[in-house]
């Protein structure tokens, strides 16, 4: 089962994918060069998943440069804006990006297309690990 998959559902809507395609759109980047790089340390990866997993088992797992897939989380009318983050390797959600940047990144959304993946995996003084991702925007394609 793919990353996609995990997050999606596999199979679900299958009939209507032509008319409605549900969730983010995946584009792949080719050759394109980034028209703006950022950092962002995430929050939250000493929680515990909705699947009662450890983020930071899942972070341990992790290596530097793996690709991540950054997800809108559903949030009742009124509240921030919340983007999670997934490993896109094993589909274990990390933790999620601060709520200016998620704000920055969702306002972007409809103009531009993000690649993330982590950027480094200092240890916290606790002895557990935060995650830096390195964002990269680019142009939308017609």
């Amino acid at each position: 089962m793919g990353i996609l998959d995990k997050l999606f559902g596999a199979g679900r809507g299958r009939k209507d994918q032509a008319r409605v395609q549900q969730g983010p759109e995946i584009v792949p980047l080719a050759d394109r060069t980034p028209i703006a790089t950022f950092e962002a340390r995430l929050q939250g990866v000493s929680d515990v998943n909705h699947d009662g997993s450890s983020r930071q088992a899942a972070i341990r797992r992790s290596a530097v440069g793996e690709e991540t897939v950054l997800m809108q989380e559903p949030r009742p009318r009124g509240h921030p804006p919340v983007i999670a983050v997934w490993s896109a390797t094993s589909g274990e959600q990390l933790g999620t990006l601060p709520s200016d940047t998620s704000g920055y990144v969702l306002l972007q959304a409809r103009r531009h297309d993000f690649r993330s993946s982590i950027q480094e995996l200092p240890e916290q003084e606790d002895g557990g690990v935060e995650v830096v991702l390195q964002i990269e925007m680019f142009e939308k394609q017609a």
